[in-house]
């Protein structure tokens, strides 16, 4: 009977440790789903900050050429001026 019962008591206490062991699993897939949503909303970020890095180089090089084409412009025209 002795030998019974503790089998018994075993038995159940391996229940709870599997039921505990799902409940960790659940929880743990639980994370790391909200950490890979959260890694794809960094990376697209990440994407919207470059392509707004990169449209500002773009910006930036176009105003350079316009300010090269007005210096040229100006030296144009008081070359015309001189004459």
């Amino acid at each position: 009977p002795e030998v019974g019962q503790k089998t018994t008591e075993l038995k159940e206490e391996c229940k709870d440790f599997v039921d505990k062991i799902g409940q960790f699993q659940k929880i743990v897939g639980g994370l790391i789903e909200l950490v890979d949503e959260l890694a794809k909303e960094a990376e697209t970020e990440k994407m919207k900050a470059i392509g707004a890095r990169n449209l500002l180089k773009s910006v930036a090089k176009q105003r350079e050429a316009q300010q090269q084409q007005l210096q040229a412009l100006i030296a144009e025209k008081k070359m015309q001026l001189e004459r």
